[in-house]
């Protein structure tokens, strides 16, 4: 797992932007593959709020294992009570999406969605991953 934080985020310098935070999304891309040298193909790409879009913008320029946009499987978790995000783009992402795909609903805001709803949201991720490993 490799989790970083985009620039203006966290411990991250500068001032976040949506082509600053693509770079950044591809940056990662490459330390992973250029300077660890992992394979693209056991990578899935991961993205949570914010981080969906810089996710897909990622899968939609590279050759990953997960979240890609032409046939490749799609997890999709969203909450009714999202105060943020709105549920009904999170239906129409899923909605949009290729075969195979899942949609998790949870419970909880934008915020806490990810604790109220354990343990279904770990399960479901995990249940997911495992297909990957499947396919």
């Amino acid at each position: 797992m490799f989790i970083f934080d985009y620039r203006g985020y966290g411990q991250s310098e500068g001032k976040p932007s949506e082509q600053g935070l693509y770079r950044d999304g591809a940056a990662a891309w490459r330390f992973l593959t250029e300077q660890k040298q992992f394979a693209p193909q056991n990578i899935v790409i991961f993205g949570r709020s914010l981080g969906g879009a810089v996710a897909a913008k990622l899968a939609a320029d590279v050759q990953a294992r997960g979240l890609r946009n032409v046939n490749f499987p799609i997890l999709v978790l969203h909450s009714p009570d999202d105060e943020i995000m709105p549920f009904h783009l999170g239906k129409k992402v899923y909605a949009s999406a290729n075969e195979p795909k899942r949609f998790v609903n949870m419970r909880g805001d934008h915020n806490s969605g990810f604790y109220l709803s354990q343990p279904e949201y770990e399960q479901a991720l995990a249940n997911w991953l495992k297909t990957l490993q499947s396919s």
